[in-house]
């Protein structure tokens, strides 16, 4: 036993695709986990868009691989937009 709280350990956020409105992914992470696992999941379940094809956004941010749901202060159930071009 870790002796924190289980339900903190994972933050669950909305990947909502603002071109799609049915394109909606839902991914577990820990809070220090990089993005970049959130974006390349991404690309790897929506097979009709090609990688690194897209913005990902958090409150009018575009996010980098590198940041994590931590450091933005994410909270689980937060939406992040995918913006395609």
């Amino acid at each position: 036993m870790t002796g924190g709280n289980p339900a903190s350990e994972f933050v669950t956020l909305k990947v909502v695709d603002k071109y799609i409105s049915d394109r909606v992914i839902y991914c577990n992470m820990r809070p220090t986990e990089k993005l970049q696992e959130l974006m390349e999941g991404y690309y790897d379940i929506e097979l009709s868009v090609q990688c690194n094809t897209g913005r990902f956004v958090y409150y009018g941010r575009i996010l980098r691989s590198s940041d994590t749901p931590a450091q933005l202060g994410m909270k689980d159930g937060d939406e992040v937009d995918f913006f395609d071009f």
